[in-house]
């Protein structure tokens, strides 16, 4: 049934929230907001006593048009009443979220669905006609836990009602949140609280007595905000505002609004979990260090009650608190973490809060990390993902979704490390064998910026399963070992900053392939031979096949900076099997000589014509070219 649009109504106030905007039309009315709602077409599915928390944050294009018409406004106004409205900047509000948010106390709990804080002095008034009869807005932001304090007017946000010391507009919790108590009673000024009075003894729960004290009359605060909250709150104000930029920096990187909040989130949650490990990395207020222990306090009577079988449940510490007092200290705290331009120093301050045995496992950690909507911010992604999860340590990370984003892809990562990325960041790391500590670290670049499991990053790589799978467990068993445990992850993720800040990345997947089954063309073997100076002395160097296998191996390495006993060899592979075991130790006598500085003079002046020749090489297959391949 379809009715017809109320008689009069009104012009919603500046950032007014929906229910706000039901309490003051249906007190001018002179009928329940309940009655409104209905005939705006808004309640709960059968239910006309009742308004769902999931109406307050979003509305469809039918419900809006239909409820537009009812108290005679534009679909736009109405959807500018509803939280949604401030999605594209604060996400667990946006209206994909908030239509999956039935239960807004699971994935999207960083909005208060249960209550609500409010400014007694907003609620007042502004002095206009209007405003005297039926009170200020109800805002839309007070439902944000970001949003503590009223910079108008100097003061904390208050969230419970002076006269019952009930949280405003609180209804019910859990799955189900209803978004006004006593929906169905008429005559209640917007300000006045609508709780039922606790001496009330009527069965009839209609003709119950409300407490009805203003919330607009609270006493002046006794305690103010400090100078860094109100800033905190003015720069919170501003990134929520859809008429300013929406961009701001965390960690020392540029990021979006809606990543900033999805970090202040984050370290929120984080910095009440291990409290009070954060005043070792950060120095805290008096008054902020003063309103977080009261907030343990409080959880910690929670935990005593429950025990004891007072209170059933457990305290849910994801929820953040609705003591805007103990909020600003969080935010604030967290805000200060974020403003650090020191990312590796951040990275050891958040071990140290993960560190606390009440964190539990941190796999659980980056699983909280990775399910986050939306994510968070690049500065912070480079920050927290060592602190969350090592490759060199004992835990193993879920890899179905990244954590870190990197600017290189992994078909940027050597297979055998470049020679300058191993002597900048490993070369110093002693008692482990090279070989599986630049295999492993390029298994693991490989995964930081592609994801999926290591034994898919082997294959990508080209390095079989069992060299892969021996490599990985000694340098996971050397990094445990060490003196310093976190030295290995360390620089893999200073090794990932350099390449996501090199000018240029190299494509070693496509020389790999375009080198995939290659030796030196016997005609070109021989032009290179035409370049080595003449020996001093009469014996001439064996210039065979044998020697032409050892070249291009060499020029291959050079090439793809790949593992030399990964490389091609179809020349060694047509020999008998005696053959080939004594070409492949030739060609590892080779390398070691080049490695200790025992190469001969005529063994310099080969490396020297191939690195030019395989520079060309290299050059060519980087601009699309594939190069000759050799006659076996």
């Amino acid at each position: 049934m379809q009715h017809p649009p109320l008689p009069r109504s009104l012009d919603p106030l500046p950032g007014e929230a929906l229910d706000g905007f039901l309490l003051r039309l249906a007190y001018r009315l002179e009928l329940s907001p309940a009655r409104i709602a209905a005939i705006g077409g808004i309640t709960c599915a059968g239910s006309l006593l009742q308004l769902s928390f999931a109406s307050l944050l979003h509305l469809t294009d039918e419900e809006r048009a239909r409820f537009a018409r009812a108290v005679r406004l534009l679909p736009a106004e109405i959807a500018r009443l509803c939280l949604s409205s401030l999605g594209e900047r604060y996400a667990p509000v946006s209206a994909t979220a908030s239509r999956a948010a039935a239960n807004v106390h699971g994935r999207y709990s960083w909005v208060f669905a249960g209550a609500t804080r409010y400014c007694p002095e907003c609620l007042a008034g502004d002095g206009s006609r209007i405003q005297n009869d039926l009170g200020g807005a109800w805002q839309k932001a007070w439902r944000l836990p970001v949003v503590f304090a009223c910079t108008s007017h100097g003061r904390f946000l208050e969230h419970l009602c002076p006269g019952c010391q009930r949280p405003a507009h609180g209804e019910s919790g859990g799955s189900n949140a209803y978004a006004l108590p006593q929906l169905h009673r008429a005559g209640l000024h917007p300000a006045q609280c609508r709780y039922p009075d606790r001496t009330s003894v009527f069965r009839d729960p209609t003709a119950r007595r409300l407490c009805g004290v203003s919330l607009a009359s609270a006493e002046p605060p006794a305690i103010l905000p400090e100078a860094g909250s109100l800033q905190l709150q003015d720069r919170i104000s501003d990134l929520l505002n859809p008429g300013l930029p929406g961009v701001t920096t965390s960690v020392g990187l540029p990021c979006s609004a809606r990543e900033y909040f999805a970090d202040l989130c984050f370290l929120t949650l984080l910095i009440r979990r291990s409290w009070p490990r954060v005043k070792d990395v950060r120095a805290i207020g008096e008054s902020a260090e003063k309103a977080m222990i009261d907030d343990q306090e409080r959880i910690q009577q929670l935990r005593t009650d429950r025990l004891s079988g007072h209170r059933p449940g457990r305290p849910n510490l994801s929820l953040p608190p609705l003591d805007s007092q103990v909020c600003a200290a969080l935010l604030t705290t967290a805000s200060q973490l974020l403003d650090s331009t020191h990312p590796k120093g951040l990275t050891r301050q958040l071990i140290h809060l993960l560190e606390d045995p009440r964190n539990g496992d941190r796999a659980q950690w980056a699983r909280n990390y990775m399910n986050a909507s939306p994510g968070c911010s690049a500065g912070l992604s480079r920050t927290l993902f060592p602190a969350l999860q090592g490759y060199g340590g004992k835990r193993n990370l879920p890899r179905k979704r990244l954590i870190r984003r990197t600017r290189y892809e992994p078909e940027h990562v050597a297979q055998y490390l470049q020679d300058d990325w191993y002597g900048r960041h490993f070369a110093g790391m002693t008692g482990i064998s090279p070989r599986h500590l630049r295999r492993a670290a390029a298994i693991w670049l490989c995964q930081l910026a592609g994801g999926g499991s290591a034994a898919a990053a082997a294959r990508f790589l080209d390095i079989g399963a069992d060299s892969a799978c021996n490599s990985l467990h000694c340098a996971q068993l050397w990094a445990r070992e060490s003196a310093d445990p976190r030295q290995l992850d360390a620089a893999l993720h200073d090794l990932a900053d350099d390449l996501d800040a090199a000018p240029r990345l190299i494509d070693y997947r496509r020389r790999r392939e375009a080198l995939r089954g290659w030796c030196l063309p016997s005609e070109t073997w021989q032009l290179l031979c035409a370049e080595l100076p003449l020996p001093d002395s009469h014996a001439r160097p064996d210039l065979g096949d044998r020697k032409r296998q050892t070249a291009s191996i060499l020029a291959w390495v050079r090439v793809t900076q790949g593992d030399p006993l990964l490389a091609p060899h179809p020349i060694r592979d047509q020999q008998p099997d005696e053959v080939q075991k004594s070409w492949r130790n030739s060609t590892i006598k080779v390398h070691a000589r080049f490695k200790a500085g025992g190469a001969s003079a005529h063994e310099i002046d080969l490396r020297q014509v191939l690195h030019r020749y395989a520079d060309a090489i290299a050059k060519a297959i980087d601009h699309g070219g594939v190069p000759a391949h050799g006659q076996v």
